[in-house]
C-alpha cells in the first residue's frame, strides 16, 4: 500500500460521502495504490454509517469523542501506506 487517504470525522454526515466520493475519483486516476480510512470520532450522527456504505473505506470508531488530534493519531497508527495524506 503506498497512500493511506486519511479522513477524521466527527457529525460529517452532510459532507463525508461526497468527500470519499472525490478522493476515490482523485486517486483512481493516479497509479498508486491507496486506501481511504475515514475515523469516526464519535459521532452521534450517520458519519461512520455512510462511509461504510462505499467500497474500499476502512473506518475506526472511537467510542468516545476524542477530538480531532487524537482522530489523527489513530489514524496514523493504523495507517497501512508507506505516505499518509490528511483530509479535514
Amino acid at each position: 500500500m503506498e497512500v493511506t487517504v486519511l479522513l477524521p470525522a466527527y457529525n460529517e454526515e452532510l459532507a463525508v460521502g461526497q468527500v470519499i466520493d472525490d478522493v476515490q475519483r482523485v486517486m483512481a486516476a493516479q497509479k498508486s495504490s491507496y486506501e481511504i480510512l475515514v475515523v469516526d470520532d464519535a459521532s452521534t450522527d450517520n458519519t461512520a454509517s455512510i462511509a461504510r456504505s462505499r467500497s474500499s473505506v476502512r473506518v475506526i470508531s472511537h467510542r468516545k469523542h476524542r477530538g480531532s488530534g487524537a482522530a489523527r493519531r489513530t489514524g496514523v497508527e493504523h495507517a497501512a501506506g508507506k505516505i499518509v495524506v490528511l483530509l479535514d
